[in-house]
């Protein structure tokens, strides 16, 4: 199979982290794999060195030269699959495909990705990849114009990563964090929605009682310069430490003693099967389909959205267990190796692949 993924995003997302996924497992078993990506992005400024890049400025919707590029890229390069998620991809990816009697398999987001985008959808989309049942159902039941048997559900799955004692030292090391530190972290895009504030006074709340905990916060946004004022009206100057963008980001999650989703709304949060996949114990708001991967009080704690004492209730129970942290740890590896690899993951994939294009 020769497969292009199409990429219009600015920012990195866990859709674009599926696509180096899938793209290295494919081309491990001797398919051809492309990624265009957004010319100036994030993703196409961090992408992987093993990544078959083309960087592309897509212009307006539409663009009769981005659509005649990738019109001759489709038919030079034999493409028999695009693989799409965003409105944009769908438009330009659609359409060219459309004319050369090219599948697409659009991979679902959030429920978002369904405004405004009945024609397209109908018109130019084969197959809806949702990561979760419970976004497929919240779209089924608010878009009543798209058939169940249009759509399919995989989990997205991660390797368990294996780091020696010594790289995650090393880790923690550049985050000035001390040997017996509790670090509590989080690796997300900063914005509002995220309520990273909320974990910010649950930290600030425990930090009376806990001296030796550390709030890591590892991502980049346009919500961080508020963060920081509060974390200087908190005073925690010295116990939060905002870690920046990473590519390290099993590393990362494996440096976290004890990881957290705050967020208000979320599909299936990329971040959350990561934390697993380390073994590291979690915190998740019930926002989602969070619940598909996480058990409560078996590989981690759910709590309410926008709720501080709830969380600040269950950090308080794993910062001062070490027991449970390693009891929700090994439960962790367990569901990610049970469910959740990036093994099953691109076995359905593979699986679906090979159906939209046989039924094409």
């Amino acid at each position: 199979m020769n497969i292009l993924f199409l990429s219009a995003k600015k920012r990195w997302a866990g859709v674009l982290t599926w696509y180096v996924s899938i793209s290295r497992k494919l081309e491990a078993d001797g398919h051809k794999c492309f990624i265009i990506s957004a010319k100036h992005s994030a993703f196409t400024e961090h992408c992987p060195k093993d990544i078959n890049l083309i960087p592309l400025k897509f212009g307006f919707n539409y663009n009769p030269l981005t659509l005649i590029f990738l019109y001759r890229f489709l038919r030079k390069n034999k493409i028999d699959l695009v693989v799409t998620n965003i409105k944009r991809e769908v438009i330009f990816g659609g359409v060219t495909a459309k004319l050369l009697g090219i599948p697409v398999i659009r991979r679902i987001g959030n429920e978002r990705d369904f405004i405004n985008c009945k024609i397209q959808e109908q018109k130019l989309v084969s197959k809806d990849l949702f990561v979760c049942n419970y976004t497929r159902d919240l779209v089924l039941k608010k878009y009543n114009w798209l058939s169940r048997e249009k759509t399919i559900v995989i989990h997205t799955g991660k390797f368990c990563p294996e780091f020696s004692k010594d790289e995650i030292l090393a880790k923690r090391k550049s985050w000035e964090i001390g040997e017996n530190d509790i670090v509590i972290g989080i690796s997300d895009r900063i914005s509002e929605a995220k309520g990273i504030h909320f974990l910010l006074n649950a930290f600030s709340e425990l930090k009376k009682e806990f001296s030796n905990i550390k709030l890591v916060i590892t991502g980049k946004g346009n919500y961080e310069n508020v963060l920081k004022n509060s974390v200087t009206e908190l005073k925690l100057e010295d116990s939060v430490i905002f870690a920046g963008f990473t590519t390290e980001v099993m590393l990362t999650a494996s440096s976290y003693d004890i990881a957290v989703l705050s967020s208000f709304y979320e599909s299936f949060p990329n971040t959350v099967v990561e934390y697993l996949a380390s073994g590291t114990p979690v915190v998740c708001t019930n926002v989602g389909g969070v619940s598909e991967i996480v058990e409560d009080a078996r590989n981690g704690f759910i709590v309410a959205k926008n709720n501080s004492d709830q969380l600040v209730f269950a950090l308080h129970k794993l910062i001062s267990d070490q027991n449970l942290r390693s009891t929700f740890s090994k439960n962790a590896l367990e569901t990610i190796k049970n469910g959740f690899t990036e093994d099953i993951m691109y076995a359905k994939t593979l699986e679906l692949f090979n159906m939209v294009i046989e039924n094409k």
